[in-house]
């Protein structure tokens, strides 16, 4: 919630139990919390980050969804090494992104 990277306060030899004694998940919006501005279209277009629902032009959405995915494989992936090359990883992600909505597509289309 602080901003804090787990990867370097680990690195700077941080305790982070104290911080971290409770968790909680972050989930992205619901139906519910969206109420009127629910749109089933968009919500599978761009997904349930708060901050895409903030933001009304499709070009700074996708531009938002670039940029968060970038911040995720450089500071999560590639920093971890959780994969080794990064751009098969990439490649996959999107691949996996444009697919996970096929089969619900397929029932409302």
């Amino acid at each position: 919630m602080t901003g804090s990277s787990a990867r370097k306060l680990r690195h700077g030899q941080a305790n982070l139990l104290a911080g971290r004694a409770f968790t909680r998940q972050l989930y992205p919006l619901t139906v519910g919390e969206l109420g009127q501005r629910f749109d089933l279209e968009s919500y599978l277009a761009w997904g349930g980050l708060p901050a895409i629902w903030g933001i009304t032009s499709e070009a700074d959405r996708a531009e938002f969804l670039r940029s968060y995915a970038l911040t995720f494989l450089k500071e999560e992936i590639q920093a971890e090494q959780v994969v080794r090359n990064l751009n098969p990883f990439r490649r996959f992600l999107e691949v996996a992104a444009q697919s996970s909505g096929k089969d619900l597509e397929a029932l409302i289309g």
